[in-house]
């Protein structure tokens, strides 16, 4: 399953792993034994589900434009 792919870094991989949905996509950027840092793109006009996840926290920062 595709979503499973995980890299190490980024440096270690000049191309990382981008996964398409139907919100948009997310791209994995760095991942160590308790951080993984991805960028969340998210279409226009479109919104997650609303998810959580046991065992692990989730720090949200938006780079560009707005969201509720």
């Amino acid at each position: 399953m595709e979503d499973k792919k995980i890299i190490k870094s980024v440096s270690e991989n000049p191309q990382p792993l981008t996964v398409k949905k139907d919100w948009g996509s997310y791209t994995v950027l760095h991942e160590e034994k308790d951080n993984l840092t991805i960028l969340v793109t998210l279409t226009e006009g479109s919104r997650m589900k609303y998810h959580s996840h046991d065992g692990r926290r989730e720090l949200w920062i938006v780079a560009s434009g707005t969201g509720r």
